[in-house]
């Protein structure tokens, strides 16, 4: 299914029209303002490093510095788990320590944004949230990772997914009239991102691979692994492993490496 529509000012909350001057001195006008200009900037995108550099500049603007977009829940499968970062500029440091602790498990903010509506901070759900020692041990050892707040807003798309886009900084503007624009922006950007994948999955479909295939490959470009990838899709490992199997055949390739060069152009060295 197509990820298509716009976010118009029809659509944006009614702190657009609220228009003020915050203890910061930043007026809702100028979030408004700014969030219409990303809005604009998203559609016009052509490649995702340009559509990455004009979310970078917008959240920028609002005391963070880097995001991560992920898909926690699926209309086939329901829950995600372990979740991964299928877009955005993640701490690595972070995200890999997260992976090897198995956090996903204790992830409070993700389970509770399934069902939920609105973006949350951190540090506020920390404190209200009833959480359990492990839940709350995720939270004090990002601040230890240098993630000291951080914003996660639920995303919910056409085809019937939940995905999160988590935005972190030192020290954000914990406005309300910015977390709401920071939602609406996090959606702007995840379905463009989806849409700009989509020329790539059909370029590969050109060289006899499926439509499926081409987007674990298309996934695998990208720095996943094999399980990751199956997991951002939604798919079982043992799937995604046969898909790129009856690939390599396809196209008379004895490596994933080579698969990955041979319809993308681009190498992961050391997986086969």
């Amino acid at each position: 299914m197509r990820c298509t529509g716009g976010l118009t000012k029809r659509r944006v909350p009614i702190y657009y029209h609220k228009i003020g001057i915050g203890a910061d001195g930043m007026q809702s006008e100028s979030i408004a303002t700014r969030l219409f200009e990303f809005l604009d900037e998203a559609r016009a995108a052509t490649s995702m490093a340009s559509l990455d550099a004009s979310f970078s500049n917008l959240i920028d603007d609002w005391g963070f510095d880097r995001w991560t977009a992920t898909p926690i829940a699926s209309a086939a499968r329901g829950s995600i788990r372990p979740f991964e970062i299928v877009f955005g500029k993640p701490s690595r440091v972070w995200s890999k320590h997260y992976r090897e602790q198995g956090y996903f498990r204790f992830d409070a903010v993700l389970s509770h944004l399934v069902r939920a509506q609105d973006a949350v901070w951190w540090t506020q759900f920390s404190k209200e949230a009833r959480l359990s020692h492990e839940e709350r041990m995720l939270f004090d050892e990002s601040r230890e990772f240098g993630i000291a707040e951080g914003l996660s807003a639920p995303i919910r798309l056409p085809d019937g997914s939940v995905w999160v886009c988590a935005l972190t900084g030192e020290h954000p503007n914990q406005r309300r009239d910015i977390a709401d624009a920071a939602r609406f922006a996090a959606e702007r950007y995840i379905m463009q991102a989806l849409e700009l994948r989509r020329p790539v999955v059909a370029e590969m479909r050109n060289l006899q691979v499926t439509a499926g295939q081409a987007q674990i490959i298309e996934l695998l470009s990208r720095g996943h692994t094999l399980r990751q990838a199956a997991e951002a899709l939604g798919i079982r490992p043992s799937t995604a492993y046969n898909q790129i199997a009856d690939a390599k055949r396809r196209l008379a390739v004895k490596t994933t490496a080579e698969l990955v060069h041979k319809t993308s152009g681009r190498d992961i060295a050391g997986r086969s």
